[in-house]
């Protein structure tokens, strides 16, 4: 990553002739009235298992995708209230619960980095 006044006036070029050739219009005029462009690395996780013994590992600590599915959010909300709804299902038993409930939000981590992977491809 290069933080905002860092980078290089070469690419600073380069970022405007891009938009030039690729953005409609409006996003190209985002990308000229924007002074100092910073460059953020993308970076997908996903984890094999989001349990280990009594710890859990929830929203971008077990999974985030590229920002544009913007599910960082709503992933981190339902890993929460899927995890309380397991839980009351299942009180007595918590290893139940945890295994209960870290399949399908396995699944959805899954579906959402390969959804992620697409649109980036598109994008780009």
């Amino acid at each position: 990553s290069v933080p905002a006044g860092r980078l290089a006036n070469f690419w600073k070029d380069n970022i405007r002739r891009c938009a030039n050739m690729l953005l409609p219009p409006q996003f190209r005029a985002v990308v000229h009235a924007t002074r100092e462009p910073y460059v953020q690395a993308i970076r997908d996780l996903r984890v094999d298992r989001m349990i280990h013994q009594r710890v859990l590992l929830l929203g971008d600590a077990a999974a985030n995708a590229h920002p544009h599915t913007f599910a960082s959010t709503s992933k981190a909300a339902s890993d929460a209230l899927t995890l309380c709804s397991a839980l009351s299902h299942f009180p007595s038993d918590i290893d139940r619960t945890l295994g209960h409930w870290e399949r399908p939000q396995l699944a959805f981590a899954e579906h959402l980095w390969h959804s992620g992977r697409e649109m980036g491809d598109h994008f780009l």
